[in-house]
């Protein structure tokens, strides 16, 4: 089912994802604000507290080590205008999510990586012509894509998450306890198709827009919101919600719908690259360094 989903974390960043990001990140790191609208020198992100990362990979510990002699240097592209997973700075430096990831692969295993940005359209086509070695930038791991691409296992999901007034009592964000409540979601997305299906007891309120959906959050016109958690986690933590609302305990994953995996490309057939990838993603889960890299870019715990 073709449609725009709002929850997909690598549709591209619309003018009010970009707008939440820099509330945020005026709200946390002004300097990063700056950066990030081009007024200012390059600053590093903001730490954020130390919130437990989900684990978003199953590692398979039966999994034969990878050959990394295979693999001694890496062209890796990405985008550059999709935050905070991917951006430039104002001095043309790259940074972001994915660039921090495979930058810690890279030097774990002691390769020499060189980044470059292209525009979302050249990123597969450019790995098929060989051009450059991998791509990292969320590209959805379709029945289209594997056709001309092998993919990693993934590493982030998108993940939907209910909000609500602070004053609101609602602990449980399940069928029972938002049952008769009105629900805020954005017209013609899979968030909207997930909530039909299954929270049929609740009054679903369809926006036009993520910004009109979260203002009838703010005002009190629905009794709780849902979409996707990292677009709602920048939108709480900055200043467009004027500490309002916070998100209601747990999250929902759902392939089938918005939780598509975020993964790295190689091109089809180059499964000792693959192979060395997932290891590095493998290694970086257990040692720790995917938390820590997660929350120099995140704010709060996407759970």
């Amino acid at each position: 089912m073709q449609q725009q989903i709002a929850g997909d974390c690598r549709e591209k960043a619309n003018l009010a994802v970009v707008a939440l990001l820099l509330s945020w990140l005026l709200a946390l790191c002004p300097a990063a604000a700056q950066e990030a609208a081009g007024t200012s020198t390059p600053q590093a992100p903001a730490a954020s507290a130390n919130y437990p990362v989900p684990l978003f990979r199953h590692i398979d510990q039966s999994r034969p080590l990878p050959d990394l002699k295979a693999v001694e240097s890496l062209r890796i592209a990405v985008d550059d205008d999709f935050p905070p997973f991917s951006y430039k700075e104002r001095t043309g430096a790259l940074n972001g999510f994915n660039v921090a990831v495979a930058s810690a692969i890279c030097e774990d295993l002691r390769l020499t990586c060189e980044f470059s940005a292209r525009s979302w359209d050249d990123l597969m086509p450019a790995l098929e012509r060989g051009e450059v070695d991998a791509v990292i930038a969320g590209v959805k791991v379709t029945e289209q894509a594997v056709e001309t691409a092998d993919f990693t296992g993934a590493y982030y999901r998108s993940l939907g998450r209910f909000a609500v007034r602070k004053q609101n009592p609602i602990v449980k964000a399940d069928m029972r306890s938002l049952a008769g409540r009105r629900l805020g979601v954005i017209k013609g997305t899979a968030h909207e198709a997930w909530l039909t299906t299954y929270f049929p007891r609740s009054n679903i309120r369809p926006f036009a827009s993520m910004q009109e959906g979260l203002e009838a959050l703010r005002q009190g016109v629905v009794d709780a919101f849902f979409g996707d958690g990292l677009q709602l986690m920048f939108w709480l933590s900055g200043n467009a919600s004027q500490d309002c609302c916070r998100f209601v305990a747990g999250a929902y994953n759902d392939p089938d719908y918005f939780s598509h995996g975020m993964a790295i490309a190689v091109k089809r057939g180059n499964t000792e690259l693959r192979d060395v990838l997932d290891y590095g993603l493998d290694r970086l889960q257990s040692s720790g360094n995917f938390g820590a890299i997660f929350r120099r870019y995140f704010p709060m715990s996407p759970y």
